[in-house]
Order: structure tokens, then C-alpha cells, then sequence
């Protein structure tokens, strides 16, 4: 039925912005996007995950912006946090094409923000939770970094927040 194929993943390895897609042609097309528009963004690189996986993202300065990119505010959007909520991979993936494409194609709005505002897009900050999304278990919310509790593997990515750490809706273990 319509609704079945409209949470269906893309059957290619390429991009495709109308689907949701792997972690592996994500991270492929992050990477591409940064060296398609260097002069306006740059690829960060965030880190690994517990399995091994790249943490990658691309920050928007805009061409005219970059030297002075260090006291410009930012804006922060990411994806992926909980593994099975692949439609925040889709809508942060959507956003940075959206950010890049018009910004090069100088729409007055975008200029306007980007020359005033860092963009960080980080479409997928859970890579080995969405990964195990596609393979093993489509409702997989958590990251697959051990705990303490053998029988609930692992660690909920939202709850390890330096801020307010272990107030209401947080487990004592």
C-alpha cells in the first residue's frame, strides 16, 4: 500500500533526497557536498562512534564569511539522534541541500542568513543505531554502546546530557 512504500529505504546506493538513505551513502554524500562547495562549507568532522563509524557534518560560512567564521554565531541542526527516527536523517539531509544550493544560487534570504550565521548540518549523530536500523532491527532507538544492564543494550544518546543529568524520565543505574 502507499503508506508502506512511503517509509521504504532507497534501493540505490546514490542519494536520493525523496527516500531515506544508509549511513554509508549519507556520509558518501556529505563528503561529496563539502567538496562540491568548498568555497562556501567545509566538512567537520565530529568524531567516531563505539563501532567505528565517522561523525561527519558541514559547516556553512558562506564565501565572503570565512575568515571572519570564528565570531560569527551558529546554528546547530541534527539527525539521527534516536536510530529508527529515520525521518530526522531525511529532514536534516533536506535542509543542507536546501542551505547549500540556494546560498550558491544567491537567493537573497539564504545569503542573508548564512553571512550572519554559521549552518551546522550533522545529518546522522547515532551512526551505529541507524546502521543497525537497516540490518537487524528496524525499531532500534538506542546507540550500540554497552551498559550495565546485560538484558537492555545500549545507552539512550538523549540522556547523556551534561545538563540536568538525571532528573525526571531518567533511570537511578
Amino acid at each position: 500500500d502507499a503508506a508502506a512504500q512511503a517509509i521504504q529505504p532507497s534501493a540505490s546506493d546514490a542519494m536520493d533526497l525523496t527516500q531515506y538513505n544508509s549511513y554509508n551513502t549519507t556520509v558518501e554524500w556529505v563528503k561529496d557536498l563539502a567538496e562540491q562547495y568548498s568555497d562556501i562549507a567545509e566538512l567537520v568532522n565530529i568524531g567516531t562512534s563505539y563501532e567505528g563509524r565517522e561523525l561527519v557534518g558541514i559547516r556553512i560560512t558562506g564565501s565572503k564569511s570565512k575568515a571572519t567564521s570564528a565570531t560569527k554565531p551558529g546554528f546547530w541542526m541534527d539527525g539521527g539522534l534516536h536510530a529508527r527516527e529515520w525521518i530526522t536523517t531525511a529532514t536534516v539531509s533536506y535542509m543542507l541541500n536546501e542551505a547549500l544550493s540556494k546560498y550558491a544560487a544567491g537567493e537573497s534570504e539564504v545569503v542573508s542568513i548564512v553571512d550572519s550565521i554559521d549552518l551546522l548540518f550533522a545529518p546522522i549523530l547515532n551512526p551505529d543505531g541507524y546502521d543497525y536500523t537497516w540490518t537487524d532491527d528496524r525499531m532500534w532507538r538506542k546507540t550500540r554502546m554497552p551498559n550495565k544492564i546485560a538484558a537492555c543494550p545500549g545507552t539512550d544518546p538523549n540522556r547523556n546530557w551534561d545538563y540536568h543529568w538525571g532528573e525526571a524520565g531518567t533511570s537511578s543505574v
